[in-house]
């Protein structure tokens, strides 16, 4: 009588054959085989075995299914087929097969483990722990299911999952894949020693661990370690050099030291190897912005956004590029697209109101900075900002108040203090200044600016010495600082000390010509008496702190009056010499045919005022008043003529004048000198004043 199987050495022949990866071999066996127990299912399952184990997937799935066909009840068969179906990335009918196995054998760890397996292909993360959580129920130190559910729980960010790691890594002590996951998952809570201890156990294990190597990386570059981190990925890169990501984030650390050139490369280098490497093109157009090249970032961004359109965070550094460049109408409308894109990127309505506030639309700025502050409450970066523009309208009190709010998010931050220091002596509290100012530099003992701030502080406190002191310690930090150098001389001339001077005077001539800004035209006065240098000096000047301002609408004339309106505005009707000047001009004024209005913008009233406050149709002290708002008065008033008595000179309002006070504006008396600007219509001056031979220098 014949037996309705093979002998079990024979089977076991086979089987040898495939422990050894000489499928081809099995399979010729296993198909004699077959010819003689065309029923077997066992052989059916083998002859699968092995046709996938050379990679023809259909076929081993004709044989598995053949298989089944023998014995409905095979649960091995189902599971090797729901394997194959799975590899091809059929996912429904691999599952339809793994539970199949599991009606047939329930307690078949293998399969829950693997119906795991795809459940987390498909992300269906929930469906995942449950399969694997049976298959350690019933095996309890099965360590691929272990390791399998802390990777589905990190994906869901359960601290449970640094449990699972843990459990691994006690049952196998050399799983370094468990060690490297446990150090995500601590990274992930914040706890970086933890990570870092981690991702060095799993390189003691195994030195070539590219992923650690890079996580490792990733770890001390989120706490400032760039040195550590740059050696990090370039070990990884050392393990697979066509690896872009590494080359990536290489790139992000050598940006972060200021090695940009170093950068650049690195970055081009992931772009070299995955030319559709969004995030390697958007790093590379940040890198070149930073850099100054400004069209070649452009160019890269463009070429980022081709491949991944509807990322607003490359669109934002696309606005930011325009922005740096100067093309604020292409920033505004990439910032607009970004926020189309995604409307809570904080981001994009913060670059949005620096852009703004770059083209003197405050109002505007001020709406994008509050849009900002709304989506993120803790950016202190953005309460800076916002201070900033208050400072710039005059309004104090505000500006203070973000400040402050700045601080108690970021204590540490050394600008914010010095800009509340600004707004102190903007309100003439020139001691509580200096306290800020201090606190600023014993955080940045290297800020220039804020030394310069403290030498304009220190002299109103009539502290010359120190003044000067200040002034050329930011010189020695930034001998190109913004009109430092002009501060040091006028210092220098108060104290009647020459030393230099002729040198000094020479430089400035020199960087004035160049068009650098390098001192405020009021300075310059009383050291070099050459018109054409003073008017240069006042152009720059003009262009870089008073640039045309559409805040307001154009101003129109007022062509009902019966009598012509003219605003004197000056910070000097008080005890001072155009006071005395100016009294007599106001007081024979035809009160027939001309209204004169007062606008006192000065900070203390004395006998003087009451004086010449009776000569005025209207008087305002406006000194609390931002320069918009007393635009805005001088505006509800309907001034036909706004006369400047101060110009360049001390408690002076030029921003008013830009937004535009009147449809005239003139500059007379308390500077005689050109204010470089076209927002002035005229300058009174007679002969002597203004030679006719030097009109072309106003």
């Amino acid at each position: 009588m014949t037996s309705n199987q093979p002998s079990q050495s024979e089977i076991n022949k086979i089987i040898g054959l495939v422990s050894k990866n000489l499928y081809q071999d099995a399979l010729g066996l296993v198909n004699n085989l077959i010819q003689d127990y065309p029923d077997n299912a066992l052989l059916f399952n083998i002859a699968g075995a092995c046709t996938a184990g050379l990679g023809d997937l259909d076929d081993a799935v004709i044989f598995y299914k053949k298989a089944i066909e023998s014995n409905p009840d095979y649960a091995k068969a189902y599971y090797n087929l729901a394997g194959t179906l799975q590899d091809m990335s059929e996912f429904e009918e691999s599952i339809e097969n793994y539970k199949k196995s599991l009606e047939i054998e329930p307690n078949f760890a293998e399969a829950h483990n693997n119906l795991g397996n795809v459940y987390r292909e498909l992300g269906e993360l929930e469906e995942a722990v449950t399969s694997y959580q049976k298959a350690i129920v019933i095996n309890k130190n099965y360590v691929e299911a272990i390791f399998s559910l802390g990777i589905v729980l990190q994906s869901l960010n359960s601290s449970d999952a640094i449990d699972c790691f843990k459990k691994a890594i006690k049952i196998k002590p050399d799983f370094a894949e468990a060690h490297n996951n446990l150090g995500i998952s601590y990274k992930n809570r914040g706890q970086t020693e933890d990570a870092i201890r981690s991702y060095k156990k799993a390189l003691d294990i195994n030195s070539n661990y590219l992923e650690a190597h890079n996580n490792l990386g990733n770890v001390y570059r989120n706490l400032g370690h760039f040195e550590e981190a740059s050696v990090s990925y370039r070990k990884a890169i050392a393990i697979k050099q066509d690896y872009p990501t590494t080359h990536n984030n290489l790139g992000n650390v050598l940006k972060e030291l200021g090695r940009l050139e170093e950068a650049i490369e690195s970055y081009k280098r992931a772009i070299e190897i995955n030319p559709i490497d969004s995030e390697a093109l958007n790093n590379l157009g940040e890198v070149y912005r930073e850099s100054g090249d400004f069209d070649i970032a452009i160019e890269s961004l463009n070429k980022a956004l081709l491949i991944d359109p509807d990322n607003s965070n490359i669109v934002n550094n696309l606005g930011a590029s325009y922005k740096d460049k100067g093309d604020y109408d292409n920033a505004i409308e990439s910032f607009k697209k970004a926020l189309l894109i995604d409307s809570e990127n904080s981001d994009v309505y913060s670059n949005l109101g620096v852009t703004y506030k770059e083209i003197g639309q405050f109002n505007e700025a001020i709406k994008s900075y509050k849009s900002a502050i709304s989506l993120n409450p803790n950016d202190s970066e953005t309460y800076n900002n916002l201070g900033t523009i208050y400072l710039d309208l005059g309004e104090l009190d505000e500006a203070m108040e973000s400040y402050e709010i700045a601080l108690k998010i970021n204590p540490n931050n050394a600008g914010t203090y010095n800009n509340i220091s600004i707004a102190l002596f903007k309100k003439s509290r020139f001691e509580d200044a200096e306290q800020y100012i201090n606190k600023a530099l014993q955080i940045n003992p290297r800020f220039a600016e804020c030394y310069a701030n403290q030498g304009q502080n220190l002299i109103e406190m009539n502290m010359l010495a120190e003044a000067l002191s200040s002034f050329e310690k930011a010189n020695e930090i930034n001998p190109n600082l913004a009109y430092n150098l002009g501060a040091i001389l006028r210092t220098k001339m108060t104290m009647c000390n020459w030393n230099d001077l002729k040198e000094k005077l020479k430089e400035l001539s020199l960087k004035i010509n160049n068009n650098n800004k390098v001192i405020v035209p009021f300075d310059l006065l009383s050291l070099i008496d050459d018109p054409r240098l003073q008017k240069k000096t006042a152009e720059i000047y003009a262009s870089d702190k008073f640039p045309i301002n559409n805040t307001l609408s154009n101003i129109q004339s007022y062509p009902g009056h019966t009598k012509i309106r003219i605003g004197y505005f000056s910070p000097d009707f008080k005890n001072h010499p155009v006071m005395h000047l100016i009294l007599d001009v106001l007081k024979d004024h035809d009160k027939s045919k001309f209204d004169i209005y007062g606008f006192f913008h000065g900070p203390k009233e004395d006998e003087w005022t009451d004086i010449v406050k009776k000569y005025f149709h209207k008087f305002y002290n406006v000194y609390e008043k931002s320069d918009e708002e007393i635009a805005t008065l001088s505006r509800e008033n309907k001034i036909d003529i706004a006369v400047d008595l101060c110009g360049y000179t001390k408690y002076s309002i030029t921003k008013t004048y830009v937004k535009g006070a009147a449809p005239i504006q003139i500059n007379y008396l308390g500077y005689p000198g050109t204010m470089g600007s076209k927002y002035y219509n005229y300058i009174i001056a007679d002969k002597h004043i203004v030679p006719p031979s030097e009109f072309k220098n106003f």
